[in-house]
């Protein structure tokens, strides 16, 4: 019988530890739930941080590739043709603009002196009708202006 207490008494200890190991148990999966999402919060952030990593190095690659592109468009003969004959242009189109310039300045200076002639002719005979005579010249001179 005394066996049979010493049993118990083993047994109730043993129940005791076993229930203050089921809480340790418990207290530690709870720890580890609680540090889990930190652990995929970690794993997230490296994660994403890898990614970051690899799309810059995508972006560098790009960049230098596009450098590329623009060096050997730089370089090439349908490009410095293109140039050429856009420069000839400019230079056609400002020849032109200088001959035009030229063109109304010479223009105005017959137009003044035109006018410098006609104004004595009209102080000369005030009944003489003119504008029959002007008239054809300086539509004759603003067309020529207007060209």
């Amino acid at each position: 019988m005394e066996q049979m207490l010493e049993v118990a008494e083993k047994m109730q200890e043993d129940q005791g530890t076993l229930e203050e190991l089921h809480k340790r148990t418990s207290s530690m999966e709870r720890e580890r739930e609680r540090a889990e999402p930190s652990r995929n919060v970690d794993a997230a952030l490296d994660e994403a941080a890898e990614q970051i990593a690899s799309l810059e190095a995508e972006l560098d690659d790009a960049q230098r590739e596009i450098g590329r592109l623009n060096a050997i468009l730089a370089q090439s003969p349908a490009r410095k043709a293109i140039d050429h004959a856009r420069e000839s242009r400019i230079e056609m189109l400002e020849r032109e603009k200088e001959e035009l310039l030229e063109r109304i300045r010479v223009l105005k200076s017959v137009r003044a002196q035109f006018l410098e002639r006609l104004l004595p002719l009209l102080h000369q005979a005030p009944d003489v009708d003119l504008l029959r005579f002007v008239q054809p010249r300086t539509v004759f001179l603003q067309n020529e202006l207007d060209l």
